[in-house]
């Protein structure tokens, strides 16, 4: 075994080679909203992951901060600032923070390997690592391969949470970007001084400023990091290193107690939508099956090897948290959802932990460049197929909502009526891409403002309102209405049931299916059906925005692609309109 220098290489030695990856990082961020934009023939943003509008909307909370956000909040918040658009903020942090993700797992490969092309191929899996083993991103493991529906159906629906994606998740905006651009470079810090025994002084200031980040970015990415660091210190005391040691302890601890306050803020029992629940059931995913041996192996290792012992064991402790982060319930009787566990962060720690337990051995230091570089071109080919995939994916949506929001912006001359869409889940991205509200009598972020309460029978709010007027405006009957309901139920999640129900009591994901309450939900739907027989339209006028052949006056429409979407309203209330 050797032990491989942990400083950045040489400036020459394989920098350009740095240089030309993190350049393509550069162009896999903003490749989706260059074509898109060219095939629209305007700048506009290509929504190609999750709930990027609904933040980017909501920036600093919707009800109040979110400690867990606020690094990412502000950076977007100074982006919008600068660029006056929202819509250029989300191209911005896409063209930003991939290769800034890349150059931070680099450095945090630094820390473990000499070969310049070595750290590359591992801060590429560190990076990927999400995308390329959990199964669960359907871009980039469409079949015939094993998909998660596959695994699940091995292993049973109960232990396996549904935690499919149809993205890199270094492409969701603005987190977990910055948390994985904050935390591997942490990472490195904390591997660097693990492995010397000391910090310098700017390594410690450096330390302290990331720490500082990393506790206020997504904690999902950043709470397994922080446990990692501490246990890194507590080994270093065990090991008789006091100062490094006592010094990450304290960082870890400081952090730990501002996380777990934090998260009571947000998660807790006393907030308005409590996202823990009771389980004692396993939990079952590729990083706890890829866990399980490792822990065993480093373990051992580290019994038999008293030499890198330090290292070793750190390896298994790594290797560790992937486990008890998702099965910490099968003690406590308490979890929240590890959907997003296995979806943004696990799978890199298990690579994080197999690099330090082989960061000792001669032959990966020694590993030939060519070698190197054939693996990093193979998980290139990857990444480019499952970027193509993704887009093709959400080519259609944005599309959509690029021509109701062209439709929307052209109506005239009535721009101010409360607005009825065929589909309103657009709301938010059209919003984002006007840089303004829109009047829309449905908008899932009207969810997360107000937040519906847990109730053992059905309260109407001014969501279920919200609803029952748009029903009302769209001539569902009572009978329809109570079928999408009940479908919705059956599904365990829908749309129109966010403006009925508790999210976490409706929507199956939220605790991993095991503490949906479908039975509750079926129980209340006779009430909500009840009240919507006694609900009665208002008579304030309304516009109409649809992909349908408009039936009233014409107000404005908008293309994108092959749809065509038009903003109408009765002749009456368009004649009636300020000119």
């Amino acid at each position: 075994m050797t032990a491989p220098k942990t400083g950045l290489a040489p400036i020459g030695r394989g920098s350009g080679y740095v240089i030309a990856v993190a350049a393509a990082f550069v162009v896999l961020g903003a490749w989706h909203h260059v074509a898109f934009s060219h095939t629209v023939g305007e700048l506009a943003f290509f929504k190609n992951a999750f709930d990027e509008d609904t933040y980017m909307l909501n920036l600093f909370g919707v009800v109040f901060a979110r400690p867990d956000r606020l690094l990412s909040d502000a950076i977007a918040w100074i982006l919008a600032s600068a660029f006056g658009s929202l819509n250029a903020t989300l191209i911005a942090l896409d063209a930003i923070m991939p290769p800034l993700i890349f150059l931070s797992a680099y450095y945090a490969a630094g820390a473990l390997f000499e070969n310049v092309y070595t750290r590359v191929l591992y801060a590429l899996l560190l990076v990927f690592a999400q995308d390329m083993f959990s199964l669960g991103n359907e871009a980039a493991w469409p079949g015939p391969f094993p998909t998660l529906l596959d695994f699940q159906h091995f292993v049973g629906t109960s232990f396996v949470p549904s935690f499919e994606t149809s993205f890199l998740t270094i492409n969701r905006s603005p987190e977990p970007q910055v948390a994985y651009a904050v935390g591997f470079a942490l990472t490195g810090v904390v591997l660097r001084g693990f492995r010397a025994g000391t910090l310098t002084t700017s390594q410690r200031i450096g330390a302290l400023l990331l720490q500082t980040g990393l506790v206020i970015c997504y904690a999902l990415v950043s709470y397994p990091l922080i446990a990692i660091e501490s246990a890194a210190g507590l080994i270093l005391l065990l090991r008789r290193k006091a100062p490094l040691g006592l010094f990450l302890v304290v960082l870890a601890v400081v952090s730990l107690v501002a996380a777990a306050v934090s998260a009571r803020l947000v998660i807790g029992p006393g907030t308005a939508n409590p996202l823990t629940f009771p389980s004692r059931l396993p939990v079952v995913t590729v990083s706890v099956l890829a866990a399980v041996p490792a822990v065993l192996a480093f373990g051992l290792l580290a019994v038999l090897d008293p030499g890198h012992r330090d290292r070793f064991a750190l390896a298994a402790a790594i290797a560790a948290t992937p486990l008890i982060v998702t099965n910490q319930q099968i003690v406590t009787g308490l979890m929240i959802s590890a959907r997003d566990w296995e979806r943004y962060i696990n799978l890199s720690l298990v690579v994080l932990a197999v690099g330090v337990g082989l960061s000792p051995f001669r032959w990966p230091q020694k590993l030939p460049g060519i070698v190197a570089i054939v693996a990093a071109l193979a998980i290139a080919v990857f990444v480019t197929q499952t970027s193509r995939r993704s887009y093709g994916f959400w080519l259609r949506d944005n599309l959509k909502s690029l021509a109701l929001g062209r439709a929307i912006a052209t109506a005239h001359p009535c721009p101010e009526l409360p607005l009825v869409m065929d589909e309103p889940g657009y709301a938010p991205t059209i919003e984002v891409r006007l840089g303004h509200p829109i009047n829309s009598l449905l908008n899932f972020t009207d969810g997360f403002r107000h937040p519906i309460p847990s109730t053992q029978a059905f309260v109407p709010t001014r969501l279920s309102a919200a609803l029952f007027e748009y029903w009302r405006r769209r001539d569902v009957s009572e009978h329809d209405a109570e079928a999408i309901l009940r479908r919705e139920a059956a599904q365990h999640g829908g749309f129109y049931s966010a403006f009925l129900f508790n999210n976490c009591e409706y929507w199956a994901p939220c605790t991993d299916g095991r503490a949906v309450k479908t039975e509750k939900i079926l129980s209340q739907i006779p009430q909500v059906i009840s009240a919507y027989a006694g609900y009665h339209a208002s008579d304030t006028p309304v516009a109409f925005v649809t992909f349908d052949k408009p039936t009233g006056t014409l107000l404005g429409s908008g293309t994108a692609g092959p749809f065509v979407a038009s903003v109408f309203t009765s002749s009456a209330t368009a004649a009636a309109c300020p000119r």
